[in-house]
């Protein structure tokens, strides 16, 4: 959304431009007159050569070779055939062939570039052969071939893959395009007044659509497989989305679109208007796919002409008016045609051929309530000969769709009729209005039936399934599974409940039944005898051996179908429990904070009343993490029996008071405890050691530039605390330091270890210091040898770099100063820099954008968005950049550089508007485009850039140029708009403008682009 602002405030202030240079042909014997250039002789392209904004006549031929690359813009290009030789275009295997307009904008047409005759009673060849490349867009070919007998002389002759035609006329030619063997595009163009718009012949499987075909004398489209020598090679393009109107200039000439020869290609979507013989001509075994296609005849002879083809496949199409002699022809085929709206009465059929229509027929099946009822049965027959006899299922929006169904079959001399059939739809447990009804298929139509109550439609509801997925059973053990199965409205019977399960993940389904305990069935209703509408289902796993995964899952149906599968369950077989536990129990203590003095949680249970004492140890089996509820024994300890602990695991325990259940104590470790006992004492409030393990002390860190800060908690055996609760806060002597929240430890899911993000804002050697904020106990005197609650370590801060001030909520036009000229940042890694900074005061930021014009014309931009990313670029000395924030806050951003130097800058501009970086020298800059102009201001007033009498004689005669500086507090641009042509300049129009020499950055609009130097008085 910002990137799309960014372009509708740019977009108000550019007036559109341009001067482009011509890039000359390389060309021999070669004469000028008026601005049109005459060659006479041929032309050979070998190399790479543009040519722009030219108008060439050329009496010879131009050829493209292997290797060469023709590129014409905006020019009109006359091949000089005379009554003795005509001349050639020829792109060879090899070539490449571009003809554009300039701007490459299809609706300005004062720059297309035009291939045209000189003289209108000659013609010209063109040819692009196998290999070659060749593009046309926007651009106009007039005048090309003539007949011959040769394929390659009747028009633009493309024997290529390699080309698209887009956006182009072509007119006045014999035969518009000739597609040989080719694949070419063809979309979005003009064909007019040829003989023949586009012929595709020879296996040319082209694509052809969105073109517009007029006035051509004879064929719109011909589609064949004709070949001099070796045919039939059957073309099967796909044609879509054209119209083709006024076909045929003389009475009996006009095809719109004429198959021939064994060809299939898809016609779809296309619209014939107005023909002077038939709309659609197939012929020579040919079988096109004809789909959505419009025919309006005025005058027309026929619509559809059948000769000697195959077609069986006419879909949704039209042919209207009545005008024509036969809508359909058919000279000598069998024709199928599906949901084709025609006059039947205007239907012409030889003797031994015949049609077949169809129509479309959709049922749509719901209950009482209105929703559809799935998995219905819908019987349809034919009345007429009881040859139609078929079921059909309806899907779960209640559909069944595009049933084909026959109006009736026709040849010469009889006809059948299939009308009318009987449709019947049932469903269990219901029935139907209007049901066995008689329909009449002489349209496409679709059917409602609505039952007369609501239909059971939903699948059972399987729950409370034993065991439970992550559950240890016995091994060598029968595994019995349970599970409770229930119709979803309790009005039909369950019919299956199946057990499936796996010990070797799915390679193998082992389908077993389950059975119903008959006394948890219960009646749909008082008093109705006994239904099996729910209850308590019963399966088994046969025993395995330990240490093996089960998997499973069970299926259940309805006696009407409706069907549900449970989620799967993994389970593990593990050895019979032991008789000989090894026990974990001990006292948990308070320390309450002063004289070293322990309250063991049970001495005041109001006060301390202990919620949660959780004994974790680590199986080393599997390496898994297990947990036990620890239970107090008659002793007073609390006490926990780990069957499946393993001698050398670890053990610990959590413990956690209901009045401040955020402050947990944790990792109490036993080491190589024998089975049968041993003793863990967990005191809640010991200190811990708390040390900062990256970066390490001493290392240097890039000023303005993010790094990341770990902190890592040891408990007092001097290892990582797995399950520690507490509160880490970071501290610098950095007063400008980004530094992060608070970090809250959340036990065993952080490990004793957690990474902030952090950035020092100042050079020079700074701390940075992290404390445990858990509590306010005098934590040395408990363990004095366990260290400190807290680290710090020193950082050598490297300097240089600068500020971008976004204390105002909005856009702005910051730059990257002109001086430095290395940042060594990206988009991705300022956004993060504004993001840490306004965190640091406080602000929250939750859209940051940072967007960079791009040098085109018209401008786009690449965006870079805070939690959503983008185009992540990288940040250019001289150069301003777009930067939105949603809130203002108070610091400005401190962006990190390095190699600041000083001198003469200078950088490239383009013809349009710029976005200008300042310099910090005090120079005066001068632009280089067209004359002596300087813009920094000399008459005292002020550090802004403008124009005043006191800056001297003025040389520049051009046009128009402006300064214009965004100003952030009013979110509106300021603009000046200097005009010349005088020794001073007229001011009616300048508003205030102030530029500020910092690190922001300012609009320049110039005429014609090239090198500039430029600074600003500080």
């Amino acid at each position: 959304m910002k990137l799309v602002l960014i372009i509708l405030v740019i977009l108000a202030l550019i007036l559109t431009s341009f001067s482009i240079e011509p890039v000359n042909p390389k060309i021999i014997d070669a004469s000028t007159t008026s601005g049109i250039t005459y060659i006479n002789t041929n032309i050979t392209v070998n190399d790479t050569q543009v040519w722009q904004n030219q108008t060439i006549v050329l009496t010879g031929n131009l050829t493209i070779e292997n290797g060469g690359s023709l590129t014409l813009k905006n020019v009109t290009l006359r091949m000089n055939s005379t009554d003795s030789v005509e001349y050639f275009i020829e792109v060879l295997s090899g070539g490449h062939l571009y003809v554009f307009d300039l701007d490459d904008n299809n609706y300005t047409t004062v720059d297309t570039s035009q291939i045209l005759r000189n003289n209108a009673s000659y013609t010209y060849f063109f040819r692009a052969y196998e290999g070659s490349s060749l593009e046309i867009r926007n651009s106009v070919i007039q005048g090309c071939g003539r007949f011959s007998g040769l394929l390659e002389n009747e028009g633009l002759y493309i024997n290529t893959d390699n080309a698209v035609i887009d956006h182009s006329n072509f007119s006045y030619n014999y035969d518009g395009l000739v597609l040989y063997n080719s694949e070419a595009v063809v979309s979005n163009n003009t064909f007019y007044w040829n003989q023949v718009g586009i012929r595709a012949t020879t296996y040319s499987d082209a694509l052809i659509e969105n073109n517009w075909f007029g006035w051509n004398s004879e064929y719109g489209l011909e589609i064949d497989g004709w070949d001099n020598t070796n045919g039939p090679w059957p073309s099967n393009p796909i044609v879509r989305n054209n119209i083709i109107y006024k076909t045929g200039r003389d009475t009996y000439t006009g095809v719109p679109i004429q198959i021939q020869y064994n060809c299939r290609p898809l016609l779809e979507n296309n619209r014939l208007i107005d023909w002077t013989e038939d709309a659609i001509w197939m012929g020579d075994r040919s079988s096109p796919i004809i789909n959505n296609t419009y025919m309006q005849p005025d005058g027309g002879n026929y619509g559809m002409v059948f000769s000697s083809s195959n077609v069986d496949t006419i879909y949704n199409t039209t042919i209207a008016g009545p005008t024509v002699k036969e809508h359909f022809y058919l000279g000598s085929s069998a024709v199928t045609v599906t949901n084709t709206t025609f006059d039947h009465s205007s239907l012409f059929i030889n003797s031994g051929f015949n049609i077949t229509v169809n129509w479309y027929l959709h049922i749509y099946v719901n209950d009482s309530a209105s929703k559809p009822i799935p998995n219905a049965t819908v019987h349809i027959t034919d009345n007429a000969n009881g040859t139609y006899d078929r079921n059909f299922t309806t899907d779960n929006n209640g559909y069944v769709k595009w049933i084909v169904l026959t109006d009736y079959w026709q040849n010469s001399s009889t006809t059948i009729d299939y009308n009318d059939y009987t449709v019947s739809v049932s469903y269990p447990g219901v029935s139907f209005i209007n049901n066995n009804r008689s329909v009449k298929m002489n349209i496409s139509r679709t059917e409602y039936f609505t039952a007369t109550s609501e239909a059971d439609t939903k699948a059972p509801i399987i729950s409370n399934i034993i065991p439970a997925d992550g559950d240890i059973v016995p091994a060598g053990e029968k595994i019995n599974v349970s599970a409770d199965v229930e119709d979803y409205n309790k009005t039909s019977d369950i019919g299956n409940v199946t057990l499936h399960w796996s010990s070797d993940s799915w390679f193998t389904d082992n389908a077993v039944p389950m059975w119903l305990d008959n006394s948890s069935a219960y009646n749909q209703k008082e008093g109705e005898a006994l239904r099996y509408v729910g209850g308590r289902w019963y399966g088994d796993i046969p025993p395995q051996v330990e240490g093996t995964q089960v998997q499973f899952y069970i299926t259940a149906s309805d006696v009407i179908g409706n069907s549900a599968n449970s989620a799967a369950e993994t389970i593990t077989a593990a050895a019979p429990s032991s008789t000989d536990p090894f026990v974990v129990y001990g006292y948990v203590y308070l320390y309450n904070g002063s004289g070293n003095v322990y309250n063991p949680l049970l001495c005041d249970g109001t006060e301390y009343n202990t919620a949660n004492i959780v004994v974790y140890w680590i199986n080393s089996t599997d390496g898994s993490t297990n947990s036990l509820a620890m239970t107090t024994d008659s002793l007073g300890r609390y006490q926990a029996d780990l069957y499946n602990y393993s001698d050398g695991g670890t053990v610990w325990v959590n413990a956690s008071d209901s009045t401040n259940a955020a402050r947990y104590e944790i990792n109490s470790t036993v080491i190589n405890a024998t089975a049968g006992g041993a003793m863990v004492n967990v005191t809640y409030g010991v200190p811990y050691n708390l040390n900062i393990t990256n970066p390490t002390n001493g290392s240097t860190v890039i000023r303005g530039n993010a790094f990341n800060v770990v902190y890592t908690v040891y408990d007092s055996h001097g290892v990582i605390a797995p399950g520690y609760y507490g509160v880490i806060n970071l501290t610098s002597n950095d007063t400008l330091a980004n530094l992060p929240p608070d970090r809250v430890f959340n036990g065993t899911a952080d490990g004793g270890t957690a990474t902030v993000p952090c950035v020092l804002r100042t050079g020079g050697i700074f701390y940075i210091n992290a404390t445990d904020t858990l509590s306010d106990m005098s934590h040395s005197s408990l363990y004095p040898d366990a260290g400190q609650w807290w680290d710090e370590i020193l950082l050598n801060v490297t300097t240089g770099g600068f500020t971008w001030d976004l204390s105002v909520r909005g856009w702005h036009i910051v730059s990257v100063p002109q001086m430095p000229i290395a940042t060594n940042d990206t988009a991705s890694e300022i956004v993060s820099l504004i993001h840490y900074t306004a965190q640091r005061d406080g602000v929250t930021l939750s859209d940051i954008t940072i967007a960079n014009r791009t040098g085109s014309n018209p401008s786009t931009y690449d965006s870079y968005i805070y939690g959503s990313g983008g185009v992540d670029f990288p940040i250019t000395v001289g150069m301003a950049y777009w930067v939105y924030v949603d809130s203002g806050f108070p610091s400005s951003v401190f962006i990190q550089a390095t190699n600041y130097t000083s001198g003469t800058f200078t950088r490239t501009v383009f013809n349009g508007w710029n976005m200008i970086g300042l310099a910090h020298n005090d120079s005066v800059g001068v632009l280089a485009s067209g004359g002596l102009v300087q813009f920094a201001d000399s008459d005292g007033a002020g550090p802004n850039i403008g124009m005043g009498p006191a800056d001297g004689y003025i040389s520049y005669t051009g046009t128009p140029w402006y300064i214009s500086y965004w100003d952030v507090g009013t979110q509106k641009y300021q603009t000046y708009i200097y005009k010349f042509g005088f020794n001073n300049f007229n001011d009616a129009q300048n508003r205030a403008v102030n530029i500020y020499a910092g690190a922001e950055g300012f609009w320049i609009y110039i005429y014609g682009g090239g090198s500039m130097g430029y600074s600003v008085e500080a």
